[in-house]
């Protein structure tokens, strides 16, 4: 095989498993399947993507309506609602733990 051949395969396989994976992990696959998406930074920021709303607030949970799910509960201390918008959350503080109520 070609040296140019081997480069332009081999481009070209990697294109497409990193298109693959973009696709598959990326907010398009919450969307698609009508669900939510929970990113955690470490233990002090969550972005939530897809709620339908704050249920509760206080300093040790956050819980938000996620549809079919119920509610995704963010449970820890100190914590507050950083942005709020149509379907994006950003909540920072100490978080423990993340669950479906």
């Amino acid at each position: 095989m070609s040296e140019e051949r081997r480069k332009r395969g081999s481009a070209r396989m990697t294109t497409s498993f990193e298109s693959d994976m973009l696709r598959l992990g990326g907010a398009e696959a919450a969307a698609l399947a009508g669900g939510v998406k929970i990113t955690l930074f470490g233990c002090d920021l969550a972005v939530i993507e897809g709620h339908r709303g704050v249920r509760k607030l206080s300093a040790e949970s956050v819980g938000f309506s996620v549809g079919k799910k119920g509610t995704l509960r963010i449970t820890g201390g100190g914590l507050r609602i950083i942005h709020l918008s149509d379907g994006l959350a950003v909540v920072g503080g100490k978080i423990s733990g993340v669950d479906f109520v």
